[in-house]
């Protein structure tokens, strides 16, 4: 083929880029995060969009750029959309996230489209999420690390738990897949159970969660601290009136007392004492026998 030949072809080609404003491209950052932390992806484009369309593990979606905001239903990832700029926003990542998304951005026009898959470098440990098995009487343990760990089961203070049941550690999304059972005795039934990865105990779960972790206290237990505080409350207030009502009484006593030393106060009169009634009855008439 000459060089006159190809001609027209390559003027075609520029033309078209001409046309259509030029090739539409997209360049996605690439970011790390802790594991359990947000992370926010951004995509600059070179043409406006008309839409995206979002893969999620098995599920797809298909977003409209009217919403200045759009949430996946389980309200782990959000996209917003401005101009030539695209925000995916990921909550609370886990491992499982490392390639997890895959966007494909249409562009307005006949600029076409874009396909990018987003990846995410998740490190450190994630929040163990803890759950209660019905069928085998036992709590269950999942935690995701970058490293090979074992689970531990306590009260949450210091007592520890033997674990019923541990898995080997599986390799999962550039990190591992931890699991533990904890077999349900009466002593165990009765308390507060946490599970943390060791090495990682200020990242733990408990079933049912303790106070500082967002547990819903049970107005049966007898630990409920809201009651205590009620039953303190109400204790203070009869305690405040039985004083109250002893001050008072001992203030009339007093008054009383002086009362009756000292006899009345100025300008006033003692009370009259009540007079004998010195009537006597009328003697009656003798008949002459």
């Amino acid at each position: 083929m000459s060089w006159g030949q190809t001609n027209p072809i390559f003027l075609l080609i520029i033309l078209n880029g001409v046309v259509c404003g030029g090739l539409f491209d997209v360049k996605c950052s690439h970011e790390t995060c802790q594991c359990g932390k947000t992370v926010t992806i951004t995509c600059n484009l070179t043409h406006k969009l008309r839409e995206i369309a979002l893969n999620q593990g098995d599920t797809d979606y298909t977003i409209s750029l009217q919403k200045e905001k759009w949430f996946t239903d389980d309200k782990t990832c959000s996209i917003e959309s401005a101009g030539e700029k695209v925000q995916i926003t990921i909550y609370k990542v886990k491992y499982s996230d490392h390639s997890k998304y895959s966007l494909t951005f249409i562009a307005e026009g006949s600029a076409g489209n874009e396909k990018r898959d987003i990846t995410i470098n998740v490190s450190g440990l994630c929040e163990p999420e803890i759950s209660e098995n019905n069928e085998t009487r036992e709590y269950e343990c999942e935690a995701e690390s970058d490293k090979k760990a074992s689970i531990i089961w306590n009260d949450g203070d210091s007592k520890v738990y033997q674990a019923t049941r541990t898995k080997e550690p599986e390799p999962f999304q550039k990190g591992f897949k931890l699991r533990s059972s904890l077999k349900l005795t009466e002593e165990i039934s009765s308390s507060d159970i946490c599970c943390y990865v060791d090495g990682g105990y200020e990242i733990r779960s408990c079933f049912p969660k303790i106070p500082e972790t967002g547990r819903v206290i049970d107005p049966s237990n007898s630990k409920n601290p809201t009651l205590s505080v009620v039953f303190i409350l109400l204790a203070v207030a009869l305690i405040a009136a039985a004083v109250g009502y002893l001050v008072k009484r001992r203030k009339v006593i007093i008054i009383r007392a002086r009362s009756l030393s000292q006899g009345p106060f100025m300008g006033q009169e003692e009370p009259e004492e009540p007079q004998e009634n010195n009537i006597r009855p009328p003697l009656l008439r003798q008949e002459p026998v």
